[in-house]
């Protein structure tokens, strides 16, 4: 699976005038999606500029693991960051008004996925986002965890992946096969900052820049040097409301309605009951069953 690599990424490929900066992350093909271990690896001992970031999504959905005291204690690629599914959300805390039944793991809104760009990446303002260097952020995870890909969605739905400045890939492996891809790792305890601390942070940066700087937001990260098929994409609904879902089904009739809705449930299709018309696709189908972080050709 690959993205469209645009016009004038190919034109200074060609050309030999990329900046030197991008050096580190043309070590691996950076307009792909999924990236093999040792792809990871190389872009890992490649990394002179810290151009490529690693991100650790490890997150399940049953039993008694937690990914982010497992991040904290270690094991974890050395330099990465976390994403917490369940705190990088539009939860009920932070969010009382947007999410009033406490549903868990919600997409998080724009300012607290540009709080954590801004803590991570560094970028604090529209000027600055426009003059900063490629990156590259690989996301991974350990053995036992399948949700890797929605947290590559997340900052698809707000990157587009065709973003100049920034492209975001899937390992296709656990972090345990890293490790016996021979790949280093950090087993030093950690910290992780929390989202209402990011947002806090966020709130003071901006508030101690100057009137004429423009606050960073997740749209400053997708407006930029786009092609017309690009900027199709980037204008696409990705996100359904309940009463987007709810009008679709209340025409359901209409022989022009194209739309189909899936299912990637398991069992709790059958069980627990799905919506009328729904397709039933189990994502377990889709992904090496020796190995859930590794889709099927």
């Amino acid at each position: 699976t690959t993205t469209t690599t645009t016009t004038s990424d190919a034109t200074d490929s060609r050309n030999g005038t990329e900046d030197d900066d991008d050096d580190d992350v043309q070590k691996h093909d950076k307009t792909k999606n999924l990236l093999s271990v040792q792809e990871c690896l190389d872009a890992y001992n490649n990394n002179n500029n810290k151009n490529v970031l690693f991100l650790d999504a490890s997150w399940y959905h049953k039993g008694e693991r937690n990914g982010r005291t497992e991040f904290l204690e270690g094991s974890r690629i050395p330099g990465s960051f976390y994403w917490d599914m369940d705190d990088i959300a539009c939860s009920k805390e932070l969010y009382p008004n947007l999410n009033p039944n406490g549903l868990r793991t919600m997409l998080p809104p724009p300012e607290l996925f540009s709080a954590v760009l801004t803590h991570y990446l560094g970028l604090s303002s529209a000027s600055s986002a426009s003059k900063q260097q490629q990156h590259s952020i690989i996301i991974y995870a350990k053995h036992g965890s399948i949700f890797t890909p929605r947290t590559w969605f997340t900052f698809r739905h707000y990157l587009l992946n065709n973003n100049n400045n920034i492209r975001v890939h899937l390992m296709q492996g656990s972090l345990e096969e890293w490790i016996d891809f021979g790949g280093p790792i950090d087993t030093t305890r950690t910290t992780v900052p929390r989202a209402k601390d990011l947002l806090e942070m966020s709130s003071s940066s901006r508030r101690n820049e100057k009137k004429e700087t423009t606050p960073a937001t997740a749209a400053t990260f997708q407006g930029a040097n786009k092609n017309e098929d690009e900027e199709a994409s980037s204008t696409a609904v990705r996100i359904a409301t309940l009463d987007d879902v709810l009008q679709l089904l209340n025409n359901n009739n209409d022989n022009k309605n194209t739309t189909l809705i899936l299912d990637p449930r398991g069992s709790s299709f059958a069980k627990k009951g799905h919506m009328p018309g729904a397709i039933h696709i189990p994502y377990s189908l889709l992904v090496d069953s020796n190995e859930p972080l590794r889709l099927k050709p």
